[in-house]
């Protein structure tokens, strides 16, 4: 039986290994949509504060 060796320059340029690398390196996208709505939240809250800061000096 041959073995086959592994051929390290030819997998750097593995176009299939890469789009999958990329994939799994992007994470989930529900994480991303997470940090969107969180980020939403807070900047509403900020809002709302000073807002009611604001209404309560006059």
């Amino acid at each position: 039986m041959a073995r086959e060796e592994f051929d390290w320059i030819d997998d750097a340029f593995d176009d299939k290994k890469t789009a999958e690398d990329m994939e799994r390196a992007r994470g989930p996208k529900l994480a991303g949509l997470l940090l969107v709505v969180v980020l939403i939240a807070a900047i509403l809250l900020i809002g709302f504060g000073v807002v009611g800061i604001l209404g309560s000096l006059q």
